[in-house]
């Protein structure tokens, strides 16, 4: 397994559309629209998701109120956004071989992980992303993902 660097930043927003206009007017970034399009609601996964591969971030907005059968993420997320419009909430590093055992090796163990031949409408194929366990990151959120681009 090698780490090939920090593919993006997950940043927890109280209001999704006023964090696109922001980041849209003053950096030019496009966004896909993750969960807006997913086979699940939004309202079922709890939270809006809009990623952009351009500049390597990620906007995660809970829906309220917090359902109790929301991820714990989104719960952790949704208390975090009572005091703030906007935090850190995960940074992600781009891995080339990415597995459970070879994370395992070096002391990392995966809290969930989503492996899938594609997420509409981003236009990535054969997606891997694990989520680390806090204890095992320095106490900070960490997402671990593998790719590929389509072939143009």
């Amino acid at each position: 397994m090698k780490i090939e660097g920090l593919d993006h930043v997950a940043l927890g927003v109280a209001d999704m559309d006023k964090a696109v206009e922001w980041f849209t007017r003053v950096l030019g970034t496009e966004f896909y629209d993750i969960a807006g399009s997913a086979e699940v609601s939004v309202e079922d996964l709890g939270a809006r998701y809009m990623l952009s591969l351009d500049h390597g971030v990620e906007l995660i907005s809970p829906v309220l109120p917090i359902k109790e059968s929301a991820a714990p993420h989104i719960k952790r997320l949704g208390k975090l956004l009572e005091d703030r419009d906007t935090v850190v909430m995960r940074i992600s590093f781009k891995v080339e071989g990415l597995s459970e055992a070879a994370l395992a090796e070096r002391g990392v163990h995966i809290e969930g992980k989503i492996e899938t031949d594609e997420v509409k409408p981003l236009p990535l194929r054969n997606i891997k992303e694990y989520l680390a366990k806090e204890e095992d990151t320095l106490g900070i959120q960490m997402m671990f993902v593998e790719f590929d681009l389509p072939q143009e």
